[in-house]
């Protein structure tokens, strides 16, 4: 069965702390990992990612035009992770221009078939895609208690 993720349910707190990750990490390009779960919304079996947790990761580059996470970093994250029952639904990290992906996140999405969660240091705002033969921008939705399941 084919599944499109469709929207991301994200709260504030965790958007915040996001952003703090980000001008902690500025002028380098921050990144991190989306916990959560997901659940079908529709008969085309389209999905929402609901974020529970961030687990911060070292921008292995230090780089301020790319980010890369070393290997054994992310398998222990992934581990972490399924540990508490959750799986990553999205891969967080910022860009100094738009908040929209660069030919070489186009590159990584195809191998990561998740959210990509983007923070623009330049607008100071977020948004979020997925790649399916094409980049389609993803529904971001936010509140200060979230409660989703």
């Amino acid at each position: 069965m084919y599944l499109l993720i469709i929207t991301i349910t994200i709260s504030q707190e965790h958007l915040r702390r996001l952003e703090t990750i980000a001008k902690e990490r500025y002028p380098a390009e921050a990144c991190a990992l989306l916990e959560g779960n997901t659940r079908f919304v529709d008969s085309q079996s389209n999905e929402v990612a609901s974020v529970r947790g961030i687990v911060p990761m070292r921008n292995a580059d230090e780089s301020v035009y790319t980010f890369r996470i070393d290997p054994n970093d992310l398998i222990s994250a992934y581990k972490e992770i399924s540990s508490r029952k959750l799986e990553v639904v999205g891969i967080f990290h910022s860009h100094s221009s738009e908040a929209f992906p660069s030919l070489t996140d186009t590159k990584y999405m195809e191998l990561n078939p998740v959210v990509w969660l983007i923070y623009s240091t330049l607008s100071h705002s977020f948004a979020a895609y997925i790649l399916d033969n094409m980049m389609i921008k993803v529904n971001l939705e936010s509140s200060s208690l979230h409660h989703a399941s």
